[in-house]
Order: structure tokens, then C-alpha cells, then sequence
């Protein structure tokens, strides 16, 4: 597996300025960015994600499931240069998280909705499960998911 991360000027520019969510916005106006470009700088500026949160495995794959493997990739990145210390498996580590499984929430409206639930509520009760499942670091299947409704 190839453990390559591409030269990324945005991930650069980031790290001349670590800028804060108004910062990154205003940057990304001021050099034109693309609404993704603008997004993914915000989403870097407003994450209170660490290294913490990138080098323990369980933690990882909450924040790979919630943001994706390439913002994980980039966060590892951005915060090794923010905080000077660049962990001794870094190679290792982003391989691991090109590799890792992305989950996928086992439970959908429908289910909840077989379940008697009121349709106004499908969403209020989808969060809360997803929020368990995740919790109970995505083991958790659907039956034992939906026996808790």
C-alpha cells in the first residue's frame, strides 16, 4: 500500500497561518477559493480535533467515520506541524487510516418506522442511536440497536 500524501498547497497555507474559523474564511475569500476549497478550510480551523484524537485507534475511526479519511489524513498533518512533534509512526499511521474499514450505520428511517415510531421522530431517534452505536465503537448491530427503541 502506498502511503504517498500529495503535496497540498491549501494544507501549506493553513499551516503558514493557523487561522481560526473568521480567519480561514476571510482567507479563502481573499484568495478566491472554490466553496469546497472554503469549506475544507473552515472545517480544519473550526475542528477541535488533535493528534489525541488521531493516534488512538478508537478515537480515529470516530473521527474518520464523522469527517473522512482524507480530512484525518490532513488534521494528522496540520497538527504535527502545529504542535512540532511528528509522531514516530506517521508513515504507518496514514497507511492505517487509508486502510481502515469505513462502518456503516446499520439502521435507517424505515426501521425505526417498523418499530411503531411516529415519522416526526424518526430523526430525533435515528441521532440518538447512531450516537450509542458509535459510542460502543460501531459493534453494536442493528437488532441490538433497535431493541433499545
Amino acid at each position: 500500500t502506498s502511503c504517498e500524501v500529495a503535496p497540498d498547497p491549501m494544507r501549506r497555507l493553513f499551516v503558514l497561518y493557523f487561522p481560526d474559523k473568521v480567519l480561514a474564511e476571510n482567507i479563502a475569500v481573499r484568495m478566491h477559493m472554490t466553496k469546497r476549497q472554503k469549506e475544507t478550510m473552515v472545517k480544519w480551523a473550526a475542528s477541535d480535533i488533535g493528534l489525541e484524537n488521531i493516534l488512538e485507534e478508537k478515537l480515529r475511526r470516530k473521527v474518520i467515520y464523522r469527517y473522512g479519511k482524507d480530512f484525518c489524513i490532513n488534521k494528522l498533518l496540520i497538527d504535527a506541524a502545529k504542535t512540532q512533534i511528528v509522531p514516530d509512526n506517521l508513515i504507518g499511521l496514514i497507511s492505517e487510516i487509508k486502510e481502515t474499514a469505513v462502518p456503516v450505520f446499520p439502521v435507517s428511517g424505515r426501521d425505526i418506522l417498523q418499530k411503531g415510531i411516529d415519522g416526526g421522530q424518526i430523526g430525533q431517534f435515528l441521532d440518538k442511536l447512531e450516537e450509542r452505536w458509535i459510542a460502543g465503537d460501531f459493534s453494536l448491530s442493528k437488532e441490538e440497536l433497535l431493541a433499545g427503541i
